[in-house]
């Protein structure tokens, strides 16, 4: 048995940097997203065993109280800091906590690259 969680999330927002020179950025994003999510996870799971069913194998039983699918909108606050290259190419550093309706906090850290245009 195993058990999925999927779903797309959009984010977008405002970044304000406190530090900004022609090769260090470093600033505080403010950024509301809204998130659709669907899991296989059950509400409970009991295993019954032979002497209850009768029958010679334990038998799983998985119950559903709610749906499996759900939307949530929050909010992320993230922290960043860029090393920009002569040619506009960057690589940063990142730290991130989010929050949404549902009550899922997530807190992450990143590397991240990209060109500047």
């Amino acid at each position: 048995m195993h058990t999925v969680t999927a779903g797309v999330q959009v984010i977008s927002g405002l970044k304000y940097n406190f530090l900004q020179t022609s090769n260090h950025e470093f600033g505080l994003a403010l950024l509301p997203m809204i998130r659709y999510q669907a899991t296989s996870i059950s509400d409970i799971v009991d295993t019954l065993f032979p002497p209850i069913t009768d029958l010679p194998f334990p038998v799983r039983n998985l119950t559903r109280l709610n749906s499996g699918r759900s939307i949530s909108v929050g909010i992320s606050t993230r922290i960043q800091y860029r090393y920009i290259f002569e040619n506009n190419l960057y690589l940063g550093i990142n730290g991130a906590f989010q929050t949404d309706t549902k009550g899922d906090n997530i807190s992450s850290y990143f590397l991240s690259f990209g060109k500047k245009f």
